[in-house]
């Protein structure tokens, strides 16, 4: 199994969203949850500064906005953040079962392994956006970490969130499971299943899929 991490494994889009809309404060302007989750949250955090910027005709740095927001966030999560539902249950089945287990992200690796250490997460090898060259919808991510497990395509089953994320897996030809993901976008996409947690899996069918 690859999880991608933000999104799928750790709710992490709450601080992100609000962060941004802390620093857009000063032009009167916010994201609502609504049009995040169908409009923003497949996006990086410089794209959406620099998709609003262009809208909106603000004169602003994006990327002194991205900086400030990611201050601002990484200051939220270093209370924790909300872990999704049976993630837990999960983890464990797959562990007692001998499946491989890696996390394959564009978040930083330092930035992902600071959130397992607040958040209790398992012990999971990380691969960060420092270890490959292109991003999601690129499979580069996804490609490392086929090696890194030692499967074939046709054995792995992949766990995205965000449109580009589950594009990437896809162009690898694994089967990829829509986790915690919003709008037309993802429904439109060739996912082998949609789930809101990892309580709707019945896992024992799982090993079968």
């Amino acid at each position: 199994v690859i999880f991608d991490f933000d999104g799928t494994i750790v709710d992490s889009e709450i601080p992100r969203l609000r962060s941004i809309n802390e620093v857009l404060k000063d032009y009167n302007y916010k994201i609502s949850e609504e049009v995040w989750n169908l409009n923003f949250k497949r996006f990086r955090t410089i794209d959406i500064f620099e998709f609003i910027k262009k809208e909106k005709k603000f004169d602003y740095n994006s990327y002194e906005m991205y900086k400030k927001s990611h201050f601002i966030r990484e200051e939220m999560e270093g209370k924790g953040v909300r872990v999704i539902e049976g993630f837990f249950d999960f983890y464990n089945f797959l562990y007692n079962n001998k499946v491989k287990m890696i996390i394959a992200s564009g978040g930083r690796k330092e930035h992902i392994k600071m959130l397992m250490r607040i958040d209790n997460l398992p012990d999971i090898d990380v691969i960060g956006r420092e270890d490959y060259k292109n991003g999601k919808p690129n499979p580069d991510c996804y490609v490392l970490a086929l090696k890194k497990l030692k499967l074939k395509s046709k054995e792995v089953i992949i766990f995205d969130d965000s449109v580009s994320g589950i594009e990437a897996g896809i162009k690898t030809g694994c089967k990829v499971i829509a986790t915690n993901s919003y709008g037309k976008d993802i429904d439109e996409l060739n996912i082998f299943m949609k789930i809101k947690n990892y309580n709707e899996l019945n896992f024992e069918d799982f090993l079968n899929y």
